[in-house]
């Protein structure tokens, strides 16, 4: 009696997330053919840059590769971040979660850290029909051990991308705010972890804004965060606004800490 994986492996066989080349399915969990892997070895370049965008909140964000949308000489990272922007190919996921993976050592992460993906826009859901954060959040929690909480909603209607710098900062910081999990939740500056919101409100600029951006929060509050260190990823970082409003919602909501992590970074990072 044939497996069924074995089966799938011989009507659907592996390619390549960069070439296309079949693989063998020992190889699959790589992604690459062994000559993209040699390629994708000399262009991994992991980088921690820290953004300002006016407030006196530094972040820092920790990338895996560059991310060049002008080049089209065929990058690794690139084209593999482009596949999986198409369809949820859960094998390019998990390569590039395999990827933020080995670079979790440089982050003083907590034994009970959580993770938490960037969230895809509803209208890039209706387009392709999931999200790929997602789907690399879900293997890195597999790898490292922590909770996947799907605690941050996006609810804004217009791309980043069709934005400048500016403007991206603005849109970012109205787009993103913790997913409502319990309608009944009560939530107060007294409640959990308000000694971490208390800090980050102080520093904010203009505590009567964030004070505002709390009270929006309430009831929008999930209770895994609270208290714990958070490990916040996306696929690409661009300016850092969205990782920025992100932070800010999860603190907001009782996160101890914020660490934001990308699989690539563009120049403008």
């Amino acid at each position: 009696m044939i497996n069924s994986e074995l089966l799938a492996n011989l009507l659907f066989p592996p390619k390549c997330a960069a070439c296309g080349k079949i693989i063998s399915p020992v190889s699959e969990e790589l992604a690459l053919c062994a000559s993209c892997l040699e390629r994708w070895k000399n262009e991994k370049q992991l980088q921690i840059k820290e953004i300002h965008s006016g407030t006196e909140m530094a972040l820092q964000i920790m990338t895996v590769c560059r991310y060049d949308s002008a080049d089209n000489s065929g990058g690794i990272g690139k084209t593999v971040l482009l596949k999986l922007k198409s369809k949820p190919l859960k094998y390019v996921a998990r390569f590039i979660a395999s990827e933020m993976y080995t670079a979790l050592g440089w982050l003083s992460l907590s034994e009970d850290a959580v993770i938490a993906g960037v969230p895809r826009s509803r209208r890039g859901i209706r387009e392709n029909g999931f999200d790929q954060v997602e789907l690399i959040a879900r293997f890195l929690s597999e790898l490292t051990g922590f909770k996947y909480v799907p605690c941050l909603v996006h609810r804004g209607n217009v791309r980043q991308k069709e934005l400048d710098y500016k403007h991206r900062f603005e849109n970012a910081a109205n787009s993103y705010m913790m997913r409502e999990k319990n309608r009944n939740f009560s939530f107060g500056l007294n409640n959990c972890n308000s000694k971490n919101m208390q800090k980050f409100i102080s520093r904010a600029a203009g505590a009567d804004k964030a004070l505002t951006s709390l009270k929006k929060s309430r009831r929008k509050y999930v209770t895994d965060v609270c208290g714990h260190d958070v490990l916040l990823i996306d696929d690409v970082a661009t300016t850092g606004a969205t990782f920025e409003a992100c932070s800010q919602a999860l603190l907001l909501g009782g996160a101890a800490r914020v660490f934001c992590m990308s699989f690539a970074g563009t120049s403008d990072l």
